[in-house]
């Protein structure tokens, strides 16, 4: 982390020095990465609706058994929930590994559709509602897992998906199924928006190509996170739900295609108490490569994770 600073902030000049940062301190940590155990399932017909699960090493407690799922980032044109040929296939499993061995979260972590793969707005909020649908129909059906304490984190694009999920009126009946009071089940309790571009006002020039072709044309803002705030809001089922929100972005994100969205999401936000958190020290790809490589300063962002979640049930 402490080299970081002198990488700069933009993406595109960080993010190739950053991977190569991280890739010997994971690579170091692979045998424990690789043990922690995880299956693969479909949820969905779609090749690309996919999904790997971590479990915790112990599943003996009583209570609701709390699952993350994380939604990774890629500028909607690359990520998968094993990227191949960095760090012997340790990302995105360094994540689950971390959070269900270290705080012991189950950890689900989708695939959902590229622009290559035909992905095209909202597709990245029917994937995220098909995965939810799968926690709720499939994984809470396994022995222990009849109550759910649901966390939600979207990191970059991964973010903006979810963020349709959640401000599109498409998933209305989704949202309401993980939110409406219920003794058994699945129940949303948080959400976690990391490094998110909530607009693209100020994206970079070579993002257009991307862009215009997961949003359709060139009218970027109404389908943005921000726009979609603008227009929706959140549904009652959500607000009343007591559902926790927090924004958490790098101290080294860059200005304008994270730091300035981000700030103007937030202004905008009128719903329940938004929490912000800035990761000190990280930059826009650092936090998820950073998790699973056993260095406490590393690791310190995902345990306030943890204790956010934990603070969301009653």
């Amino acid at each position: 982390m402490n080299n970081l600073p002198k990488l700069g902030r933009e993406i595109n000049q960080n993010v190739g020095p950053t991977f190569a940062t991280y890739a010997p301190l994971l690579a170091a940590r692979e045998a424990a990465i690789h043990s922690t155990r995880h299956e693969t399932f479909q949820y969905g017909d779609d090749p690309r609706q996919a999904l790997g699960v971590y479990y915790p090493k112990s599943n003996s407690s009583t209570g609701p058994k709390p699952v993350l799922m994380w939604i990774y980032g890629g500028g909607f044109t690359q990520g998968d929930k094993v990227l191949p040929g960095y760090a012997n296939g340790t990302v995105y499993g360094n994540v689950g590994h971390f959070f269900a061995t270290t705080l012991g979260f189950a950890v689900v972590v989708p695939n959902y559709r590229l622009v290559s793969d035909g992905g095209r707005f909202p597709s990245g909020g029917e994937d995220l509602a098909l995965a939810i649908a799968w926690v709720r129909d499939c994984l809470a059906k396994r022995d222990g897992y009849g109550t759910i304490d649901l966390f939600l984190m979207g990191n970059s694009a991964g973010g903006v998906h979810l963020a349709t999920y959640l401000f599109h009126r498409q998933f209305n009946s989704s949202r309401e199924s993980i939110t409406k009071y219920t003794q058994h089940g699945v129940k949303l309790r948080a959400v976690i928006f990391l490094s998110v571009p909530f607009h693209f006002e100020q994206a970079s020039k070579d993002r257009a190509e991307a862009l215009e072709g997961y949003f359709g044309g060139k009218d970027l803002m109404t389908p943005s996170p921000l726009g979609l705030l603008r227009s929706n809001k959140l549904d009652d089922a959500v607000v009343e739900s007591g559902v926790k929100f927090s924004v958490w972005t790098g101290s080294l994100d860059p200005t304008d295609e994270i730091l300035v969205p981000t700030a103007d999401f937030q202004r905008e936000w009128e719903g329940p108490r938004l929490q912000s958190f800035v990761l000190n020290g990280h930059n826009h790809m650092s936090p998820q490569l950073s998790l699973g490589t056993g260095i406490t300063q590393e690791e310190e962002w995902g345990v306030e994770v943890g204790r956010f979640c934990e603070s969301s049930c009653p």
